[in-house]
């Protein structure tokens, strides 16, 4: 094993959860967001995509990168298999 190996993890072995879900509101001002495996809204994604609506992007867009970032919660969400909490971390 090299210095290079160190640290390196076997993802093939990871599980990921498969929680959580992106929800159509029908709502034209907040028409998708993310819940989390309880149901709840996770809000700073809703905020993010307020921030995407108000600058004018498409209802397709907002809807994929709701499942992009529904793709990012599962691995570091609560019950993430990378074992950290999603609070405060970036995508």
């Amino acid at each position: 094993m090299t210095g290079l190996d160190a640290g390196v993890r076997d993802v093939a072995v990871l599980e990921v959860a498969r929680v959580g879900r992106v929800a159509d509101t029908g709502d034209p001002l907040r028409p998708f967001v993310l819940l989390d495996e309880n149901g709840a809204e996770v809000t700073a994604v809703s905020e993010f995509l307020h921030h995407m609506l108000a600058d004018d992007a498409r209802r397709s867009s907002l809807r994929s990168y709701a499942y992009e970032l529904l793709a990012w919660f599962r691995p570091v969400g609560d019950r993430g298999c990378l074992g950290c909490r999603w609070q405060g971390r970036g995508p």
